[in-house]
């Protein structure tokens, strides 16, 4: 599965330049990029075959496309993220799981539809949203690479759909079903800790994160990489202005882009709509804010 054993590899290399996670990382990377991505989609896959086991796609693996961006693959990013703003956009809000038809294609060969079974649950009981943050975390790091706006127009659509779906008495609750928008009495933490985090980050263009050398746990737990190395004894430490590439050592075997643009984000969207109705997508969340009663 994609999960967080990734990103820590690669993130402990950043906060701590120790070239044994670096490696670890790579040799994990180039299984991902042969195994698990199929189509601009990514899959779960049996650990000794690399055979896929499911068809679906998962919520969880949305923070994938983070990790390239951090790379400098942009338009790897770009192509992930675009799959999960199209599922979302069926639904209305990404559920936990949702299935899609490409087991019967090999890796790289040319992409498919979506499959019309998409919209039934994969098991009977994740089609629920319960106020995750990966995608909002990807879509946060790839506007900060590519200062693409029509990604704020995607999380401006999210933070509504959020809005207008999951606002309860005292607080916001998870969904159950996204077909049906059941609300579950619960409200996850890492709602607060995570998902509003990276809301409030991608519209506060002037925040000090952005110009300083941080990196994000997985719980969006906020370290900065010149205390850490300092403190480590490091003589060196990633600038992470540029490109993580330009501060790790060389590998061959990543074909990345350099820098994104307009016809790389082929999944630029279509939300005239919206565009119509909203002001600029850059004060949403200080207006969703002040009607929350946040100065």
């Amino acid at each position: 599965g994609i999960d967080s054993f990734y990103e820590y590899q690669f993130k402990m290399y950043l906060l701590w330049g120790r070239r044994d996670y670096w490696d670890i990382f790579l040799d994990n990377k180039k299984s991902i990029d042969r195994y698990f991505v199929r189509q601009n989609w990514l899959v779960d896959c049996n650990i000794n075959s690399g055979v896929p086991t499911s068809s679906h796609l998962e919520s969880l693996a949305a923070f994938w496309p983070a990790i390239l961006v951090s790379l400098g693959d942009i338009y790897g990013a770009a192509e992930l993220v675009g799959s999960f703003l199209e599922v979302r956009k069926n639904f209305g809000l990404l559920p936990e799981k949702a299935e899609i038809s490409i087991l019967k294609s090999s890796p790289g060969s040319e992409p498919k539809e979506i499959s019309e079974r998409m919209r039934r649950p994969p098991t009977g009981k994740k089609l629920g949203y319960p106020l995750r943050p990966e995608l909002i975390e990807s879509i946060h790091a790839l506007y900060r690479a590519t200062k693409d706006e029509s990604l704020l127009w995607e999380a401006a659509d999210i933070l509504n759909a959020i809005e207008e779906g999951c606002r309860a008495e005292c607080g916001y609750a998870a969904v159950s079903d996204v077909r049906t928008m059941a609300l579950l009495d619960e409200m996850p933490s890492y709602f607060l800790a995570e998902t509003l985090k990276y809301f409030y980050l991608l519209f506060d263009e002037d925040n000090f994160i952005h110009k300083g050398d941080y990196v994000f746990s997985t719980e969006a737990h906020l370290f900065n990489i010149k205390t850490l190395r300092k403190s480590s004894h490091e003589s060196k430490r990633p600038n992470c202005s540029r490109s993580v590439l330009e501060i790790s050592p060389k590998y061959e075997g990543i074909q990345l882009q350099s820098g994104g643009s307009k016809e790389q984000i082929k999944y630029a969207s279509q939300l005239q709509e919206m565009h119509q109705k909203m002001q600029c997508p850059k004060h949403t969340f200080q207006v969703w804010m002040n009607g929350r009663g946040f100065d």
